[in-house]
Order: C-alpha cells, then sequence, then structure tokens
C-alpha cells in the first residue's frame, strides 16, 4: 500500500495489484470482509475480465491504460438518486481531462468523449443499507497509452493518441484523485443542482439533432440535459421522451 500526498482521503490507501480480475470485484470482495476507508483505491496494470456499463467487456492492454476501482461510503445518499454518483465520476474525469488539455464530453449516462471517439469508461456498483446506499464501487478504465486495439471496439481513443506523448501511469493515477474527492465533496455538502447544471453543460452531443438507436428502433431527436431522475431528455417531434438504457449515438 501506498500513501498519497495531494488528496486528502481519496487514494490516502492504494492498493496495486500486479493482475486482477477486476478491480470493481476485488473491491466488492474486500467490502464483504473488511470496511476498508473511505476513498480506498484498488488499482491494476493487468486487468483480465474488465467489466462495462450495461454488462458490455471492458478490454484493456496490460501496462498501458489506468483500470483503478475508488471505494466510498455515500450513506447521505437516496438509494433514489444514486445516479449523482454518475454526475460526480464523469465530472471528476471531465475535470481531470481538462487539466491535461484535452476537451472531453459526457456521453449519457457516464462515458467520458473526445469528439466521436471513446477515451474513458465507468462502472459504478451500489449496494443498499434500507433507503440509502452503504456503499459504491466506482470503476474506472482511462484509454492512456494503447494505440493498437481490438476491432471489436468500435470508436477508441486514448490520451497518447489525442496529445503525441508517452505517459508515466504511477504519478498521473494520483493527479486524478483531487479532482473526484473535490466533487464527491461538492455532492456531500447538498450543491446538486450545481453538480447536474456542470454535468448537463458537458453532455455529448447537446442540443444537436441525431439519429438514435436502441435495440428496437431508430428515431431523430435532441438531447435536451437530464431530468431529477437522472433520465436523458431528448425532444423528438416536439416532445420530450426520456431514455434509462444504453442507446447508439
Amino acid at each position: 500500500m501506498n500513501t498519497i500526498a495531494n488528496s486528502r482521503f481519496i487514494g490516502e490507501v492504494l492498493i496495486e495489484l500486479p493482475s486482477v480480475d477486476s478491480t470493481n470485484e476485488y473491491a466488492k470482495q474486500l467490502l464483504s470482509k473488511s470496511k476498508p476507508a473511505e476513498g480506498t483505491v484498488i488499482f491494476t496494470r493487468k486487468q483480465t475480465a474488465g467489466k462495462g456499463q450495461f454488462g458490455k467487456k471492458w478490454e484493456s492492454a496490460a501496462g498501458e491504460n489506468l483500470t483503478f476501482s475508488v471505494i466510498l461510503y455515500p450513506d447521505f445518499i437516496e438509494a433514489g438518486k444514486a445516479h449523482l454518483l454518475h454526475y460526480v465520476a464523469s465530472l471528476a474525469l471531465h475535470d481531470f481531462f481538462e487539466s491535461l488539455q484535452v476537451h472531453p464530453k459526457i456521453k449519457w449516462p457516464n462515458d467520458i468523449y473526445c469528439a466521436d471517439n471513446k477515451l474513458c469508461g465507468i462502472l459504478i456498483e451500489n449496494a443498499l443499507m434500507k433507503e440509502n446506499l452503504s456503499y459504491s464501487v466506482i470503476g474506472i478504465g482511462i484509454n492512456v497509452n494503447q494505440t493498437v486495439f481490438s476491432p471489436d471496439i468500435p470508436n477508441p481513443v486514448s490520451l497518447r493518441m489525442l496529445l503525441g506523448k508517452h505517459f508515466d501511469l504511477t504519478p498521473l493515477l494520483p493527479d486524478f484523485f483531487p479532482f473526484l474527492e473535490k466533487r464527491y465533496l461538492q455532492l456531500k455538502e447538498g450543491n446538486i443542482a450545481a453538480i447536474k447544471k456542470a454535468y448537463q453543460s458537458h453532455l455529448y452531443r447537446l442540443d444537436e439533432k441525431k439519429t438514435f438507436k436502441t435495440s428496437t428502433e431508430s428515431f431523430e431527436g435532441i438531447i435536451r440535459g437530464v431530468d431529477d431522475s437522472g433520465r436523458l431528455m431528448i425532444e423528438v417531434d416536439g416532445e420530450m421522451r426520456y431514455s434509462t438504457t444504453d442507446f447508439i449515438l
């Protein structure tokens, strides 16, 4: 375990594993046996069975990217408002990438895109205690140095591809922690309106007329933001539709 000095609690405990199937799974196993300090980070350079949103697989070349999970105890959040953690994680990543001179957008619900290419994915898994969240595991995968991807991945991009330079993963990881801590504390202090406003302002394809595809249909619409339940609001022929599932933009 290493101690990170530039953040008050996110990453203060850092567990680095040479290889693991999934950092989220490791974190949940840890939680089943003990109560790690809030902000504990599990990091690996080789994740063999990473998971993405909606049951998708997250592929990452060993030693080239950042794959890690953060343990939080957001017991101040009602179960029905768990989407606020997606906002927090997405905004923290947005802020972090901006600090690197990358200007991303947030593809609802929680992918990070540059232009039309995916730079980063987030998977959040929660446990409940009565009406509120008990713990949350925020899994993050950032494409950093990888330049060759599986043809099964339709639109990947990495920091190296965007900025033309190689990154040392060791200092890059803790550089992210203060951004997550700042946004998490903003949520804890009750600044939900500011978080939602920022999240909406950075949405991928906001106010653009585009074709949307689901597993059953295709339609034209305009993203207008998110509602108080975290659903994506899409204007279709003058009427608002609300999406709670993934779709292709």
